[in-house]
Order: C-alpha cells, then sequence, then structure tokens
C-alpha cells in the first residue's frame, strides 16, 4: 500500500492554486456588499427624508462659494508666475471637480445612507473650499501660499492611505461573511489573511513618514513616486484576499503542481509572519542603544540576505516575486530609520 501522502501545514496550505471554478472576483464581492448595504436604508423615497431640504440648502451654499474659488484662482492666475501658479492648480482644480460630482450625484433618487454621505461630504467640502479661498486671499505671502499647498498635498495623501486600509479591511470582512464554511474554519482563514496582509499593511503605513523641507518644485515629484508605490501596495492586499479567499473552495486539480515551490512558499510566509513586527519595533522606539541598533541591523542583513537567496529561484512567480519585494521595502525602511 502507497504511504499516505503527509498532511501540509496550514502556510502550505495558503499556497494552492486558485480554484478554477466559483471565483470570487474582487468587484463583484465588493458591489454586492455595498449594494445590500444600502438597500436596508431605502425603505424611504427621497422627497420625504429631512436631509433633502438640508442638503439643497448646503447646495446653494456650496455653488456660492465655487464661485469665490473660481474667482480667487483666476486672481491668482495674474498675480503669481506661471510655473508656481501650477502647483495651485494641483490644489483648486480637484476641489472644483468634487463639487461637480457631488452635484451630480444628487440628481438622482437615492437612499438614505447615500443623502447623508453627500450631506458629509458638502459640509467638507465647504469647509475646505473657504479655508483655501482664505488662503490664496493672502498673495501678498507667496511663501505661506506655497507652504500650505505643500502641507495641503501631504494630509490629502495621508488621507488616501487611510482608505486603502479601511477599504481592505472591510473587503476582508466581507469576504469572510460571503463564504459558507463553519465559524472555525472562517476564523483560521481570517488568522491566514492577516499573516499574508501584514506586510502590504506595514508597507502602506511606512508611507506616512512626511517628507521635510521639501521644495514647491518637487512635491508633485514625491506624490507621484510615493502614490505609485501605494497603488501597488494596495492592489496587492485585495489581489491576496481575493487569491487567499478563493483557495478555500473546493479545488479539483492537482495540488502536486506546487510541490516544487513548497520550500520557498514557506519561507516566505514565514518572513511574512516576522519582519513586520520587527519594523514595528524599530519604528515605535523613542532611543535605541547602540547594542540594540547593531542587533537589529544584523538581523535586517540575514533577512535581506535571505530574500536575495529565494529571489535567485528561477521557479518564481510574479505574485511571488513581488511579495519578496514588499518585503524588501520593509526592510530598507527599518534600516533607514536606524540610521543615525
Amino acid at each position: 500500500m502507497a504511504p499516505k501522502k503527509p498532511k501540509s501545514s496550514p502556510a502550505q496550505d495558503s499556497f494552492i492554486k486558485e480554484p478554477a471554478k466559483k471565483r470570487l472576483t474582487i468587484l463583484a464581492r465588493f458591489v454586492d456588499r455595498i449594494r445590500s448595504t444600502f438597500q436596508r436604508f431605502q425603505s424611504k423615497p427621497l422627497q420625504e427624508h429631512p436631509l433633502v431640504g438640508r442638503i439643497q440648502d448646503l447646495q446653494s451654499k456650496a455653488s456660492a462659494v465655487l464661485i469665490q474659488l473660481q474667482s480667487i484662482k483666476n486672481e491668482l492666475h495674474k498675480e503669481i508666475d506661471a510655473e508656481a501658479f501650477v502647483y495651485i492648480e494641483e490644489v483648486i482644480d480637484p476641489l472644483i471637480k468634487e463639487v461637480s460630482r457631488l452635484h451630480k450625484s444628487i440628481e438622482q433618487p437615492r437612499s438614505v445612507l447615500h443623502q447623508a454621505k453627500t450631506y458629509q461630504r458638502y459640509s467638507q467640502w465647504v469647509e475646505k473650499a473657504k479655508l483655501w479661498i482664505q488662503i490664496c486671499s493672502k498673495t501678498t505671502d507667496k511663501e505661506a501660499l506655497f507652504k500650505a499647498v505643500i502641507r495641503y498635498t501631504i494630509d490629502e495623501f495621508l488621507e488616501v492611505i487611510d482608505r486603502d486600509v479601511q477599504v481592505i479591511t472591510d473587503y476582508q470582512e466581507h469576504m469572510l461573511e460571503a463564504l459558507s464554511i463553519d465559524e472555525e474554519e472562517k476564523i483560521d482563514l481570517a488568522q491566514r489573511l492577516e499573516v499574508r496582509l501584514q506586510s502590504y499593511l506595514h508597507a502602506l503605513n511606512a508611507l506616512r513618514v512626511k517628507p521635510e523641507n521639501l521644495p514647491l518644485k518637487e512635491i508633485a515629484v514625491w506624490k507621484a513616486q510615493v502614490d505609485k508605490r501605494r497603488e501597488k501596495y494596495f492592489d496587492a492586499a485585495l489581489h491576496a484576499i481575493d487569491k487567499i479567499v478563493n483557495q478555500s473552495l473546493p479545488d479539483s486539480r492537482d495540488e502536486e503542481e506546487n510541490e516544487d515551490l513548497k520550500d520557498a512558499l514557506i519561507q516566505i510566509a514565514y518572513l511574512e509572519k516576522h519582519i513586520p513586527p520587527w519594523y514595528d519595533e524599530i519604528n515605535l522606539a523613542e532611543t535605541l542603544t547602540f547594542t540594540q541598533k547593531a542587533d537589529f541591523k544584523s538581523q535586517l542583513e540575514l533577512w535581506e540576505q535571505k530574500i536575495h537567496r529565494l529571489n535567485l529561484d528561477l521557479r518564481l512567480t510574479p505574485e511571488l516575486i513581488e511579495r519578496l519585494k514588499t518585503l524588501n521595502e520593509i526592510i530598507h525602511y527599518a534600516q533607514h530609520k536606524l540610521m543615525p
């Protein structure tokens, strides 16, 4: 009798290839969740809800503020040089487009939840636009104006990271809820997701470091660079959720296809579990002794070498290469923190 195949470990299980049937796509799952959530708030017609009148009042106010914003933009165009005005446009133009989208979003009847969110977004927009009207009115202090643009660009980017992290969390929860498996399996799957997502979330949060003394001319370059990395980590996190959840579905294909890569997969899973906590420890430490820094540097170098050796494996898939690249970037963030 042939010996039984040894039972695979959780780390090994997490790398089984995606099933060919019953795939749960990111878009379909997310849209389903949004639709089912909003339907609970659609019991009343739009005109019956008291928020409608308040939104209309706020819409009128926003329209008046928009006229002021466009006017101040035209004045600035005449008063500051063209090169500097480009950076002002990078702030004002998105604000103008945002309120246009808000106006269009209330043209058709929507749920009460949508009304509440629209009212909140209008309120936030009015406050933000009025602030920029006030800032731009002080054209005699161009240095303060440029500093405000830099600060605003950085803060807006940090808000995008917050939204990305929230979407990842919401999507993970929704995917787990959508599965028809028992509670014990869901807990196990949630733990696997937590380990797998750890590196991407840490990489996203590492982008929160604010650049110091950044000239106005360099803010657009900085924004483009960090945005590219942010999008990569965000997309990779959603893909990881989708893949791991799909792996929990029955698959009729032979699992032997992954046998050759199991050792590399286990090593990558180990690194994904242990490197992020080390980054946290380094990042949160207020002061480190010389010995502590030396120990951290030594361990980071060992992991860096391990990642380099794994990267030499020509059998690695593009996804595994990206996972190693993300881990390597976290190590570089940590090494930067240890610099004097």
